[in-house]
């Protein structure tokens, strides 16, 4: 059977003669109806659409009606034309399809057109196999409906949707006003492209499960939107189809309590127990009395409420906690438990009541496998919390299967002090040797923790240590992805998955609780985390918390860095390029650099050159780990001794040109070190080529390039020596001196420490040997006094002036002046031009300047001043 079209009100008239050649076209009061037959042949084809542009189309009265019952479509109106315009404002339209098609209510099939509906009655029924659509932009457009009423029927084979963009469309619409029935019968109610965009005005007494943010965007792709539009009239729509933050709601918007509808937990196998939060959000000028309870449970008691109930929401947004217990469901790897919590709320003391739901569910998952590294000294990169002094007791951590010690520490993260943590330390005092071939696990969790009890878990991750010898050293946690915590109270949790003769740990407690007064000590009786226990009075574990503090990116240009900063490098025209990758399939490789430190030096920054163009998005995650490491003991030993991070979000980088990564300060004493820097992640954008020197000559003698690649590859890594060197300026932290510390520093006292005064005396006083580099306590102006001469350039002579000036003090200003008279006219400074001035050498630098000759007497005068 051949499949035909049936279109509607592609020109229906009731008072024009030819409807083929128009410019507009009026419906206003005619009642007609077309249809198809069983044998699928349609009335007249097509009637005539709307395809001559420029072409209008307006609906202000009138019944019109197209009915399909086979494989045809049903299109109410339908435009071909580029900038059509359809008005409609009142009377009546049906369309009922039975077969295989769609139906259809209105369609702009092309570009720029503009439909606006403020009026009228529109029924769409499917009852076959097809879809029913209401609006159906194919191309960019605008809609505009702040009227008519919308209906809806069609049964469950179908699909249907109230707006929709097809193709390349990109509509703009707007909303507000109209009605829209039986709407729960449609599978996707708005399906948009990603360049589309819907805006819903003027709402209020709003329930939404979209996440919005303070100007009404919504966020997520998929959710519930529903309220009361301008006129009064109800809607409600479901968002399924959504590829980008693409619905704006203007006005009152006003969520009734919770949001999401859903909580959907993670629960790693091994675990006893993982809480959820959602937030209760509410607008109300009063408080809310709510009562929480779980019901419909696949696991019976395996969810329960850890917030109170019932409580009284005095904030806008409250925070509600839920935990699944495993211990209870006994649910296996892959299997789902599920529940549904009922939120009965009313405004206190009377006034607006209801109920809200949230599905519950909890899902057994794989284990994650975190790594770790042993430290010899204290792990002192990025502390947000820790306590560093040791006692004679320990902390067991054991299951033996006689018996069994979990272990934790209770710490606070400060308000205002919202912290990433990355990783996590603590000092084993024994000596530790696991077989290969036998299941050796140690569990972590990390969460909230008060009034002594377990909260919502932010990490919970498994560390292998079959194959591993290790002992009197600190054991740091590297997880998996790093974790975001609020201020607030925390506990990390440590346990044994297995019982096994060689569980038994020891760990270094500190002196007495006074280490570190914003928590202490958790012993456990069992394996299972989280556990619930009071804090142990007396002291707590040795411990470390690791935030994750973000480095910055400078593209430093095509100049390679010098200054009294740099403490080492190396720079060469005999380059090479070195690949830095993570990249799936292709494997990872991580380069670095060894250097020396004479003496103990505060690092602050590294630069290093790009051998190739590249760019970042800020879709996706690109973050590099800079890791330096102690290589005193050889490259075979490194130990890790700190770890920063910086993110590349929207990063272009120039072949040729130099990119400092400004680090958090880490002071070292002398030794030998090196700076690994590697992908975090795994993206196909995660190419990086990096400038080396050809390896013909030894360019940096007191140091070699690092490099590793292979697959799983991870710093910090062992290498051996390489022959060439990145391209590289390592930077230390310079403190300014300022003038206070730098007068002390010559012994003086009482009168002779100001700045005014002259001490030797030889003509300067003290802020002018501190400005041009002298020595307060010699007679050294002959040699650090501003000097002169005079020059013929162009026929025209000049007197120039030329001082040392110091650069490491922002609080100097020079100012230079020329006069005839020192005594009766002031320093004219714009008499003055600048020449030039050296590359600065020891905070210092060598400024010329110069003013024309003329017959009568002249004088430049220098003027320093201090803020």
């Amino acid at each position: 059977m051949k499949k035909r079209n049936i279109y509607l009100i592609a020109c229906m008239i009731s008072a024009v003669a030819s409807i083929n050649s128009y410019a507009a076209v009026i419906v206003s009061d005619v009642a007609s109806s077309i249809g198809v037959s069983a044998d699928g042949v349609s009335l007249n084809g097509y009637l005539a659409s709307l395809d001559t542009a420029p072409v209008g189309f307006t609906m202000t009265g009138g019944s019109l009606s197209a009915t399909n019952t086979n494989a045809g479509n049903v299109i109410g109106v339908y435009s071909d034309s580029l900038d059509a315009v359809v008005n409609i404002s009142g009377g009546t339209m049906n369309v009922v399809e039975s077969g295989v098609g769609d139906a259809t209510l209105t369609r702009m099939n092309d570009h720029q057109d503009s439909l606006t509906i403020s009026g009228g009655t529109f029924n769409a029924t499917e009852t076959g196999d097809g879809a029913i659509y209401g609006i159906r932009m194919i191309r960019d457009g605008d809609v505009t409906i702040s009227g008519g009423t919308f209906n809806f029927s069609q049964d469950d084979s179908s699909v249907g949707n109230i707006f929709t963009g097809g193709g390349a469309a990109a509509p703009l619409i707007n909303l507000s006003g109209g009605l829209f029935n039986n709407l729960d019968q449609f599978d996707t109610h708005v399906s948009l492209s990603d360049s589309a965009h819907m805006i819903i005005d003027v709402l209020s007494n709003t329930s939404t499960g979209l996440t919005y943010d303070v100007n009404g965007v919504i966020q997520e792709a998929a959710g519930t939107i529903s309220g009361t539009l301008a006129d009064g009239n109800a809607f409600s729509f479901v968002f399924e189809t959504l590829e980008s933050s693409q619905i704006s709601v203007i006005g009152d918007l006003t969520v009734d309590l919770v949001t999401p509808s859903e909580l959907s937990m993670y629960h790693a196998t091994g675990a006893g127990s993982t809480t959820g939060t959602v937030d209760a959000v509410h607008t109300s000028s009063t408080n809310l009395d709510v009562t929480i309870t779980i019901s419909d449970q696949s696991d019976a008691n395996a969810f329960t409420v850890v917030s109170a109930t019932p409580q009284t929401l005095t904030n806008e947004t409250t925070e509600l906690a839920f935990k699944f217990d495993n211990t209870v469901a006994a649910l296996a790897f892959g299997e789902t438990a599920t529940g549904l919590v009922t939120i009965a709320w009313a405004e206190t003391g009377g006034g607006a009541s209801g109920t809200n739901f949230i599905t519950l569910s909890a899902t057994v998952g794989e284990k994650i496998y975190g790594t770790f590294i042993t430290v010899d000294d204290f792990p002192v990169f990025n502390l947000t919390a820790y306590t560093n002094t040791v006692g004679g007791t320990v902390q067991r951590l054991r299951h033996t299967g006689e018996n069994t010690t979990s272990a934790g520490q209770t710490f606070t993260i400060p308000e205002g002090s919202t912290t990433t943590v990355s990783r996590l330390s603590v000092w084993i005092n024994s000596i530790e040797s696991f077989d290969a071939d036998s299941t050796h696990e140690i569990k972590l969790w990390l969460g909230e923790y008060t009034n002594d009890t377990p909260g919502a878990a932010y990490a919970f991750e498994f560390f292998d240590m079959a194959g591993k010898e290790f002992g009197k050293t600190h054991l740091t946690f590297d997880l998996t992805s790093d974790v975001t915590l609020p201020p607030g109270d925390y506990a990390f949790q440590l346990a044994w998955t297995t019982a096994d003769a060689t569980h038994d740990m020891t760990l270094f407690r500190t002196t007495d609780a006074s280490d570190y007064d914003a928590g202490s000590r958790l012993n456990g009786a069992g394996a299972e985390l989280p556990f619930a226990a009071a804090t142990t009075a007396g002291s707590g574990l040795r411990f470390a918390i690791h935030s994750r503090s973000d480095a910055e990116w400078v593209d430093m240009g095509t100049v390679f860095p010098t200054g009294d900063d740099i403490v080492a490098s190396m720079d060469t025209t005999n380059s090479a390029n070195i690949l830095m990758r993570n990249v799936s399939g292709l494997g990872i490789r991580v380069p670095g650099q060894s250097f020396a430190l004479a003496s103990e030096t505060t690092l602050s920054a590294i630069t290093i050159q790009s051998g190739a163009d590249a760019s970042f998005n800020g879709n996706s995650i690109h973050e590099l780990d800079l890791w330096i490491v102690g290589l005193d003991d050889g490259l075979s030993n490194n130990v890790p001794l700190w770890v920063d991070a910086v993110v590349l979000s929207s990063e272009t980088m120039t072949n040729g040109n130099f990119y400092k990564i400004d680090f958090s300060d880490i002071t070292l004493p002398a030794g030998s070190y090196g700076i690994e820097v590697e992908w975090v992640y795994e993206n196909s954008n995660h190419i990086l080529n990096w400038k080396t020197s050809d390896g013909s000559v030894d360019e940096y003698a007191d140091g070699y390039m690092l490099y590793q690649s292979g697959f799983g590859v991870k710093a910090p890594f062992d290498e051996t020596a390489n022959d060439k060197d990145l391209i590289f300026a390592l930077h230390k932290l310079v403190a300014e001196v300022g003038f206070d510390a730098w007068i002390e520093g010559f012994g003086l006292v009482g009168d002779d420490l100001l700045p005014e005064t002259d001490v030797e005396p030889d003509g300067l006083d003290n802020l002018m040997e501190y400005a041009l580099g002298g020595n307060p306590t010699n007679d050294d102006a002959a040699v650090v006094s501003p000097k002169t001469y005079t020059e013929d350039d162009g026929g025209t002579d000049y007197f120039y002036h030329f001082s040392d000036q110091r650069t490491d003090d922002a609080s100097l200003t020079f100012t230079l002046g020329a006069t005839d008279n020192l005594v009766t006219t002031a320093p004219d400074t714009n008499d003055v031009s600048f020449v030039g001035e050296s590359a600065t050498a020891n905070n210092y630098k060598t400024v010329t300047n110069r003013t024309e000759a003329t017959p009568s007497a002249k004088f430049i005068q220098l003027k320093v001043q201090k803020d």
